[in-house]
């Protein structure tokens, strides 16, 4: 804290010298003549008589050849006063002379300048104290040494008068003077800041570099913040001139150990956010745990301690705090230019920003300018004339920079200003005035392999679109459907190339977006009559654009207009149906795109675009360039052949609906499906098991047989002996539930079911080995009788009788046959470990899952009659339950008759009407409370 403090003082002590050490050297300079002046008179009294007027005024020697200087000096010094009264009153004249000449917001900028290029504040100081020193020297007798030299800086200040004079005179009759020197001073200013920021980004990697290496200390945000506890360390200071201008890799290493040392009791990390040569401001530090955990206030000492050692502050350079002015200003002038509709003085502007900024750092610049408007609500306070050649100047300007995103961002910025500070109608005409820009650059962007100028063109169209710029959009109607060609093919005739990708894509997404918003107002009520007018008539175009003539035969061209973006566009389809943002809304992306995909094929009285699923020659290489899947393609198929297609073409053209190749549109894409079910198939029978899947299906079957066990029996008091090992039990699984998502479709894991086939697979092997065996039967009047509820109940050739269902225990089985002979009807109950000694495995459940092959085939085809199916589709489960029970001396049951079970039920139902009739609760024995 201490360290912080002085270095604070030291950067205003500093900052103070700076700006007086001219004035202090000036004035010290004056008071040592003024001071030997004095003292010559003083000590002149030990001079020689003959010499005696060099050191005293010569009036007082009553030197009468000598007598003059005197008033020749005090003549001089009135003249020397008038014209430094005189000097002031017209520099500081000529000083606001060249603000006006400035451009707005270089204003003082330019006056700083032009007083530290004359040197004026010295010039002023001069003329001051040699008037002082020289009118103390006269009043205090000085002899002719003193006269000399006052006259002589005197007659220097007239003469230097003359010559501030004509320079300040130089700059007022020529305003370009001060224009250049400003440009060399945004040059400098800019060369300067890159070196600073080349500096920054060394350490900045250096930094990284060296956190690399260690295990808790990290930079940047972590991902799930939210569930951790964070405690911001106070070591930044709010001074704006004061910057991180160095690390101490030593510290930060003894910071890393401090926090392994108090990690060993709860994980503490170290997360810092540092911009080096950057205001302090924008840094900061935290220590992190997990939510919940507390962070030791002895460890936010000692980090906080070592960080303050480990990062080196300085002041901020000069040069750094004035790019800030300078960028600041830049913003003023070009915001004050368009506002004025002076061209210019946005020229200036233009080029003012081009001087100063680099290429990386355009786009900040027109950020901030953008945000220099966010506080005005006002619309068209700006001529469209003057915005669109503000774009224009710096489109130019820009063309020669080899970033194309930055080009990119720039321009597309100025556009969304645009859209921000104008209306519909006033924006239409700025888009209409920068248009044949837009469009030349998105058709001859040579030199861009990725062509970002069509993506930038592209995405005006959408928000042309979005924000009902119909006139805007008409022209960007006109363009791509008509005069937009590309000579750029492919070389194999079949695929395409970028650019024709990026077209057809195009294409599909701008019908998708009309096709919203035209569905959306067909549901209105009246009133957007012309509208609906306008989205048609684009609506038709889009369908037919001229360069489909030279790729609709091409497979590739398929192949973009059947891929559904990965990335649906929600936010386009809220807008496009006027939801608000606070309204939660449900509808379906793939809905709307398969719409615009089946007005893209099918052929109608105004669709003759000649796009025919035909040209799909090679459907396999389809379904893998588009990743369609079945359930897509269905919804395609039925969305062609349904009621709300024809709507939609009766919608846009009447009687459109009648005369279209649909239904044929629909069988090709039936043909694909049965393609596609062959690949899923293919794909099913050779992929290998997921192991993460199988070992996940494995114990949530486990978990599942615990729990059925566990109704009828108590699995830890049984012994264990790891001899126990039994024959297995199998059964099928669908081989999808064991193998990641095949066609985006994952089929969720039937544990329950297999676990639950699996126990009354064991029940039944059980149980089998018990007929025939004479049987003790205990039979009971009540359910309260039975020894526990761990129990395994058999509904003995019951039928019918639901009333019985309510007194099963535990694990309920039926032998609706009477295979096990036990007597009469009714539930008889099993007490398993009464009847049973039992041994069990430590593994109680030995589970495995595997494909069915070549090895197990014969296994599962007499296990299982496949028919028609593929056995290769499922995958074979085996389980071996390692429980060993053997009979002891005799099995023993309880039982219970249905006509006992229907006479608890009816009594406990007489108890509940007695409870309701007279309202009093019935106690726990199901008597009736007082």
């Amino acid at each position: 804290m201490w360290g912080l403090i002085l270095e604070r003082k030291i950067i205003f002590n500093n900052g103070f010298l700076s700006i007086n050490r001219e004035v202090i050297i000036i004035f010290l300079i004056y008071f040592i003549l003024v001071g030997l002046g004095i003292s010559g008179v003083i000590y002149s009294r030990y001079v020689d008589e003959g010499v005696k007027y060099l050191l005293v005024t010569p009036s007082f020697l009553n030197n009468s050849p000598l007598n003059w200087t005197t008033s020749v000096w005090a003549g001089v010094l009135g003249i020397h006063g008038t014209i430094a009264a005189l000097s002031i009153t017209f520099m500081g004249m000529f000083v606001s002379q060249v603000s006006n000449y400035s451009e707005h917001g270089f204003e003082n900028i330019c006056k700083s300048m032009l007083l530290r290029k004359t040197s004026f504040l010295k010039f002023s100081l001069n003329s001051i104290f040699s008037l002082l020193s020289g009118i103390v020297l006269l009043s205090c007798g000085g002899g002719m040494i003193t006269y000399a030299i006052s006259i002589f800086v005197s007659l220097y200040f007239i003469f230097n008068y003359g010559s501030m004079y004509l320079k300040l005179y130089n700059v007022t009759e020529n305003p370009t003077i001060i224009t250049d020197r400003l440009f060399f001073e945004l040059d400098k200013a800019k060369n300067d800041y890159l070196l600073i920021d080349e500096r920054r980004r060394t350490i900045e990697n250096k930094f990284l570099n060296m956190i690399n290496d260690f295990e808790y200390i990290h930079y940047g945000w972590d991902s799930d913040f939210i569930n951790k506890e964070q405690r911001k360390l106070n070591i930044f200071q709010n001074n704006q001139n004061v910057i991180i201008n160095d690390f101490c890799p030593i510290c930060f290493k003894e910071i890393n150990n401090e926090l392994e040392r108090f990690s060993k009791v709860v994980r503490t990390d170290l997360r810092v956010n540092l911009n080096f040569i950057y205001p302090l401001s924008t840094s900061s530090v935290h220590i992190e745990v997990q939510d919940g955990a507390s962070i030791d206030e002895l460890l936010i000492s000692n980090v906080t301690k070592l960080l303050k050692k480990g990062l080196v502050f300085s002041s901020a350079p000069e040069s750094f705090l004035n790019y800030g002015k300078y960028e600041d200003a830049v913003v003023i002038s070009l915001r004050n230019s368009l506002f004025s509709g002076n061209e210019l003085a946005l020229d200036f502007s233009i080029r003012a920003i081009f001087t100063l900024v680099s290429e990386t750092e355009l786009v900040k610049v027109i950020h901030n300018l953008n945000h220099s408007f966010g506080y005005t609500n006002k619309k068209n306070n700006i001529e469209y004339s003057i915005f669109a050649a503000f774009y224009m100047k710096v489109s130019s300007e820009v063309s020669g920079y080899k970033n194309y995103n930055i080009v990119c961002d720039a321009l597309r910025s100025i556009m969304d200003l645009g859209r921000y500070i104008y209306d519909n109608e006033q924006y239409d005409e700025f888009y209409k005035l920068i248009s044949p820009s837009l469009e030349h650059r998105a058709q001859y962007s040579l030199g861009d392999p990725e062509y970002r100028f069509f993506d930038l063109y592209m995405s005006t169209v959408r928000d042309n679109i979005l924000s009902k710029n119909y006139l805007a959009f008409s022209l960007n109607t006109r363009f791509l459907t008509e005069k937009f060609r590309y000579p750029e093919s492919s070389d194999d005739g079949e695929t395409l190339s970028i650019i024709e990708n990026k077209m057809v894509s195009c294409v599909r997404q701008v019908i998708t977006l009309l096709i919203i918003r035209l569905c959306y107002l067909s549901e209105k009520s009246d009133g957007h009559q012309e509208e609906l007018r306008i989205i048609k008539q684009n609506l038709m175009k889009w369908l037919a654009p001229s360069f489909l003539e030279d790729l609709f035969y091409k497979s590739g061209v398929y192949d973009v207009i059947f891929t559904v973006p990965s990335e649906p566009d929600f936010d386009a389809s809220r807008t496009l149906r006027d939801i608000p943002d606070y309204e939660v809304a449900t509808f379906s992306i793939n809905n709307d795109a398969f719409k615009a995909v089946s007005l893209l094929m099918t052929q109608t009285l105004f669709n003759k675009n000649n796009l025919n699923p035909i040209f799909i020659r090679n459907k396999k290489e389809f379904i893998k360039n588009t990743k369609i899947t079945t359930h897509e393609l269905q919804s395609l198929i039925s969305y062609l052949k349904g009621d709300e297609f024809s709507a939609l073409l009766e919608l846009i053209n009447e009687g459109s609906s009648q005369e279209t190749n649909r239904m044929e549109v629909a069988e090709h894409l039936e043909s694909i499906i049965s393609v596609k079910n062959e690949l899923i198939a293919n794909s099913i029978v050779s992929s290998d098991l997921d192991k993460v899947l199988v070992n996940k299906y494995i114990d949530k079957v486990s978990i599942s047989l615990g729990g059925y066990f566990n109704k009828f029996v108590d699995i830890d008091s049984i012994p264990v002996s790891n001899s126990v090992v039994c024959n297995p039990f199998y059964s099928l699984i669908n081989k999808r539930e064991v193998l990641q998502s095949i066609d985006k479709v994952h089929y969720s894991m039937n544990s329950s079911h297999h676990a639950e086939v699996f126990v009354y697979a064991w029940l039944h092997k059980m149980l089998d080995g018990i007929k025939g065996q004479y049987k003790d039967v205990n039979e009971i009047e009540d359910v309260s009788e039975l020894p526990s509820d761990k129990l395994i109940t058999i509904h003995y050739m019951v039928k019918g009788e639901a009333s019985v269902y309510r007194y099963s225990k535990g694990m309920r089985i039926t032998d609706s046959k009477g295979v096990l002979g036990l007597g009469s009807p009714g539930l008889y109950y099993m007490d398993f470990l009464s009847v049973f000694s039992c041994l069990r495995n430590t593994n109680l459940f030995d589970l495995k899952i595997e494909s069915i092959s070549d090895e197990n085939i014969s296994l599962v085809k007499g296990l299982y009659n496949f028919k028609d199916e593929n056995p290769l589709m499922y995958a074979l489960m085996s389980i071996r339950i390692n429980l060993e029970f053997i009979n002891n001396d005799g099995l023993s049951f309880y039982y219970i008759s249905v006509d006992s079970c229907k006479k608890i039920t009816a009594l406990h139902e007489q108890k509940l009407r007695l409870s309701f009739n007279d309202k009093k609760p019935m106690d726990d024995i199901g008597e009736l409370s007082d």
